[in-house]
């Protein structure tokens, strides 16, 4: 099911079969709404001695990043390629119009280009930072410059593992110094396979509330966000107790272990 180029042949009328095939039943995307976004192209592994369709999409200072389709696992840990030479340091992947960027209460910034796709799908409007380690401080400046006196929320979803933890605290504190106020939503991760926002769009149109199960799933990252972005270990304390309702329990709070107790009494007071 996954060689789209077989199953879904170029023609002159259909130049991204291939392509559209992939983004739409691979990954639950509506293809209209991505019209003029990427093209497909082919990239050969001259070592492997393999060749593949890819979907690619043109980035903002002129360089590309596109998606092995036919079957990727032939390639090993090689799934996706970005141009030789070209850098996209400083600027964000939008699908979003400029002017749904310049009135969204909220700007979610996340890592991969599917996974800003899913959020649009959503109704959340997203962006791509294309890695957890890079900061779009052009696009964020360039954005604060055209919506001086009307800054939306950033809302930092990098994916959930310890090394981007550190770039989603980094980033935040980055923003906030341009005037940004800022959140973060972290996936909840169970199993050995990395769960991204495009898993939780896919899960959402397989369930039968799938909106029901969006919200809850958002709403579970929106938690772990908060935990994460805390300055303090009291902060950290009361955002766990605010959603479990728990008066005792023990958590870390930067390399250290605390015990949390709740008097209610002595809250009020």
């Amino acid at each position: 099911f996954d060689d789209y180029s077989k199953m879904n042949p170029q023609t002159p009328q259909a130049p991204h079969a291939a392509a559209d095939a992939y983004l739409s039943t691979g990954r639950g995307f509506s293809i209209k709404s991505l019209q003029g976004l990427y093209t497909q192209e082919d990239y050969y592994d001259r070592e492997k001695r393999q060749g593949t369709a890819t979907v690619r999409f043109p980035l903002v200072k002129g360089g590309w990043w596109e998606r092995l389709i036919d079957r990727p696992h032939r390639f090993g840990k090689k799934k996706a390629r970005f141009a030789p030479g070209e850098s996209y340091a400083g600027v964000w992947w939008a699908a979003a119009a400029t002017e749904q960027l310049r009135t969204a209460r909220e700007v979610w910034i996340v890592e991969g280009i599917f996974d800003a796709i899913a959020l649009l799908h959503r109704g959340v409007c997203a962006v791509a930072a294309m890695s957890s380690n890079a900061y779009p401080e052009l696009s964020l400046k360039e954005l604060r410059d055209a919506r001086p006196h009307d800054l939306p929320t950033l809302v930092w979803g990098l994916d959930n593992e310890p090394g981007a933890h550190a770039y989603t605290i980094k980033h935040a504190r980055r923003a906030e110094k341009l005037g940004y106020r800022c959140k973060a939503a972290q996936i909840e991760q169970s199993g050995d396979k990395k769960t991204d926002w495009n898993d939780l769009h896919l899960r959402a149109q397989a369930t039968e509330d799938g909106d029901a199960q969006w919200r809850a799933d958002v709403d579970m990252a929106l938690h772990n966000g908060a935990i994460l972005l805390a300055k303090t270990a009291m902060e950290k304390g009361l955002i766990i107790y605010e959603r479990e309702q728990r008066t005792q329990f023990h958590m870390d709070y930067r390399n250290r272990l605390y015990w949390f107790d709740f008097d209610p009494s002595r809250f009020d007071k």
